[in-house]
């Protein structure tokens, strides 16, 4: 397997060094994990872009007695003419002769509707997406009321539009996001998420996002520490460099002057 290095400081080593720990995984193990949240969908492992698990060609014999078993508990607890997600009564009886059995052929009944894990630094780069948008939105509501207006193609590029969901990591945190909105969380971006096609953006948004969110962070460092108020204010000026940094670098401003359309400027 190829190797790289990557030169931190003293502070830095000791901070990784001490989040892998946590995480109960070698320094290598948490360091490649983190590199593969960087890197563009079509370029990551598959079983870290979201999609529906595949089924398992086996499934060890403790744990085919445990499903079984549920899988009877199960049938004889259903009201006789239940016809839910859960089946009936015969359905159930026969996901526990298919374990029993061991018919692997059949084992995709019990993974049917299971999706690959979100990892927990796609969740935590999701809700930043989710915070940082929080305040981008109350910023804009204060502009407003101030009388102080944005260039449109910079109020286009400021609107939370969700995911793609023809890309399987992007549907994920789509879905996630439903989740939390239906929780009661981040319900000031649900009018957002709603328009855009109930979050379906229709064209990659998190190359664009996590552009947004380095320069959002930029920012946010020159905050004093503690300082919440200021931190929900974003200048006209500030919020232009979040949105200009949506930009994929191929489409930004050239020496001509020309630049890409605004529909064009959030794509990966």
């Amino acid at each position: 397997m190829p190797t790289i290095t990557i030169r931190l400081t003293d502070q830095e080593h000791v901070t990784v060094k001490q989040a892998a720990e946590d995480e109960g995984v070698t320094l290598s193990e948490f360091v490649r994990a983190a590199l593969h949240t960087a890197l563009p969908s079509a370029q990551r492992p598959s079983d870290t872009l979201g999609g529906e698990v595949p089924p398992p060609d086996s499934i060890p014999l403790h744990e085919r007695q445990q499903l079984a078993l549920l899988h009877r508990i199960l049938a004889n607890v259903l009201p006789k003419d239940a016809n839910g997600p859960d089946g009936d009564r015969e359905y159930q009886l026969r996901r526990a002769e298919v374990l029993e059995k061991g018919y692997t052929g059949e084992y995709h009944t019990e993974v049917a509707g299971f999706s690959h894990e979100l990892s927990k630094p796609d969740s935590t780069l999701l809700m930043d997406i989710l915070d940082m948008f929080r305040v981008i939105t109350a910023s804009r509501a204060r502009l407003d009321k101030e009388e102080v207006s944005l260039d449109p193609k910079i109020e286009y590029n400021l609107v939370f539009r969700g995911f793609d969901f023809h890309e399987p990591l992007e549907a994920q945190m789509a879905e996630y996001t439903e989740f939390l909105m239906n929780d009661g969380r981040w319900t000031d971006l649900q009018e957002q998420f709603n328009a855009s096609d109930r979050g379906n953006s229709h064209v990659p948004m998190l190359g664009a996002y996590r552009r947004m969110l380095n320069e959002y962070s930029t920012i946010m460092a020159t905050r004093r520490p503690g300082d919440y108020r200021g931190r929900l204010k974003l200048s006209a000026e500030e919020l232009t460099q979040i949105a200009q940094a949506s930009i994929h670098p191929s489409h930004r401003r050239h020496p001509s002057g020309d630049q890409a359309e605004a529909t064009s400027q959030q794509t990966d």
